[in-house]
């Protein structure tokens, strides 16, 4: 009996802690967002799928180390930002940078959830 509910706590919280874990995107999932919400043509769609295939090449690694580095992680992100918008049209870098600042906002929206629980 104390063995089964100490099971049932134990999946309780590990089912709670998923539910609110931070979202990943998969590579697909950041492709398909970037191709309908900036309109890419079939060229820069090929290039940002090399961008962030390589990318989470180097991420993979990141985390695979002992001591994932935020800040390694911080520059990737960047780089593939910068990647990004160097071949996009005005009207495409505009909604990227909207893109990216909704992005943020989101994230120190759960920063900030994070430090208040």
């Amino acid at each position: 009996m104390f063995r089964s509910t100490i099971m049932a706590v134990i999946a309780v919280l590990l089912l709670s802690a998923a539910a609110f874990a931070q979202p990943r995107f998969s590579r697909e999932e950041r492709l398909k967002e970037y191709t309908t919400k900036l309109e890419l043509t079939k060229e820069q769609v090929a290039i940002v799928d090399s961008i962030l295939t390589l990318a989470d090449t180097k991420m993979k690694a990141l985390f695979e180390s002992d001591t994932p580095d935020r800040s390694q992680m911080r520059k990737i992100m960047e780089s593939v930002n910068s990647q990004i918008e160097t071949i996009l049209d005005e009207e495409q870098k505009t909604e990227f940078a909207k893109m990216l600042a909704e992005r943020k906002a989101k994230m120190e929206q759960r920063r900030k959830q994070r430090e208040t629980n």
